[in-house]
């Protein structure tokens, strides 16, 4: 047996290529071509919806106005139902940003897609790009949600906590507490500590994810409260809801 025998087998590259040009080609068309949007049930609105959504609510916090209440800047006028920390990352600034802040967006959510490595031979770039290409995803990216925020800093998170180093997985035990402010479910991550090697490490990377939440919670106290005045609520206005869209069904229809 030869030194060659004992070499790793190479991954295929090709198919992380195709997908990839297939999710970029795919992508892009939805956002541009009204006509496509509005036949995969995405909605007349235009791309990045959500996302002006938010910077409509750190532009009313701006000028003075409420964003926890119905916001006149916002199409639809929803109010903010989120921790008062996404009206930091907008400040500065405003719906006019949304355009090159969307493509930002929905490029960093594309390289954190290739960070997970979802396409390392055939078989898992067929899965890959049936997720990718879903309504579910298209939606996602059409609207740029903040789920795409999630998405990125969960990436970031997972590849922190397998890192060496402890600053590194320190770093990411802060990421999991922020985006547990940000958007309540990905506190899920925190699971990814315990795979830590020592009992005291894994403490202090709890005590981290604790103490950013207990710094965030003071953020949260607002937002629940418009979530129980305004969270039942359906707009009028394109069947949008509080915490959400429309039911894939009636978006399809």
């Amino acid at each position: 047996m030869n030194g060659c025998d004992d070499a790793p087998a190479r991954r295929p590259w090709w198919p992380a290529v195709i997908l990839g040009a297939v999710v970029v080609l795919a992508w892009s068309a939805a956002l541009v071509t009204p006509h496509l949007a509005n036949a995969l049930g995405l909605g007349p609105t235009g791309p990045f919806l959500d996302l002006r959504g938010l910077l409509a609510a750190s532009e009313a916090a701006g000028r003075g106005l409420d964003p926890y209440a119905f916001n006149p800047l916002d199409p639809y006028q929803r109010p903010l139902l989120y921790s008062s920390w996404w009206l930091w990352l907008g400040s500065g600034l405003t719906r006019a940003d949304g355009g090159w802040l969307g493509w930002s967006l929905v490029a960093a959510t594309f390289a954190a897609t290739l960070l997970t490595g979802l396409a390392r031979n055939v078989r898992e770039a067929i899965v890959g790009g049936l997720m990718l290409l879903s309504p579910a995803w298209l939606l996602a990216i059409y609207r740029a949600n903040n789920d795409l925020v999630i998405f990125v800093l969960l990436t970031l998170t997972v590849w922190a906590l397998h890192r060496l180093q402890r600053a590194w997985r320190a770093a990411g035990a802060v990421l999991v507490g922020a985006m547990a402010i940000l958007k309540y479910y990905p506190a899920a991550a925190v699971i990814g500590i315990l795979r830590a090697t020592r009992r005291r490490e894994a403490l202090v990377l709890l005590a981290l994810v604790a103490g950013v939440v207990g710094l965030g919670w003071p953020s949260l106290a607002r937002a629940i409260a418009a979530i129980s005045r305004f969270g039942f609520l359906v707009t009028a206005s394109g069947g949008l809801q509080a915490f959400g869209v429309k039911l894939l069904g009636e978006s399809l229809a």
